[in-house]
């Protein structure tokens, strides 16, 4: 009997030692391995839990660029720190080890603050590129999107009744090595087909 017992306890012994094996690698292997890539304007991230049920985020560290963490399979948001950049987040999904790119626009009060600087230079690309059309036109709305290299304007008659608008062209810019670039033909309306290369985003806006 005792040796029957001692053998029970064996068996026993044995397969909690198997089920908690299989419990630790299943463990292991919820999780991957995430590596952070972040520009130079990010100086870190906060991740948190993406969980649209929870009350608050659930943090999970702060990490800086080049810098690695083994996550828990699931969803994640990315939220940089830095200067005049747009914080609102990158998600992210980890079922696999993977690298993560954090590359955020700027935010919307300094990309206000670089339209009103580069209006002039905005404008004066448009002349140069129309000079007969543009003498009776002017620049509006101009909205810059982005890091500051995509514009969208807006071209009104000078001394146009606002309360009766008409012939009002939309354009595109792109600012390359440091000028500002007409891209297209300035329409009533942008799409795809007519301001080829640009993004859907940037048309959209510009059109509102």
């Amino acid at each position: 009997i005792c040796t029957m017992k001692k053998t029970i306890i064996l068996i026993l012994t044995i397969v909690a030692v198997i089920i908690l094996a299989v419990l630790g690698v299943r463990e292991y292997f919820s999780y991957s391995s995430v590596t952070f890539k972040l520009s130079p304007t990010v100086s870190s991230i906060n991740v948190y839990n993406n969980d649209h049920e929870a009350d608050q985020p659930n943090t999970v560290g702060t990490y800086k660029n080049g810098s690695s963490a083994r996550l828990k399979n699931g969803s994640y948001i990315a939220k940089p720190v830095g200067t005049d950049i747009d914080d609102s987040g990158v998600n992210f999904e980890v079922g696999r080890d993977k690298q993560v790119s954090v590359d955020p626009d700027f935010s919307g009060a300094y990309l206000a603050k670089v339209a009103a600087s580069e209006q002039p230079n905005i404008l004066a690309a448009y002349q140069q590129k129309y000079p007969t059309i543009m003498s009776g036109y002017e620049v509006n709305n101009l909205q810059v999107f982005g890091k500051g290299d995509w514009a969208g304007v807006l071209l009104t008659p000078s001394g146009m009744d606002t309360q009766n608008p008409e012939n009002l062209y939309r354009g595109v810019i792109n600012k390359k090595n440091g000028t500002w670039v007409v891209i297209g033909t300035p329409r009533l309306v942008l799409t795809l087909d007519n301001t080829k290369g640009v993004d859907r985003n940037i048309l959209t806006k510009t059109n509102k």
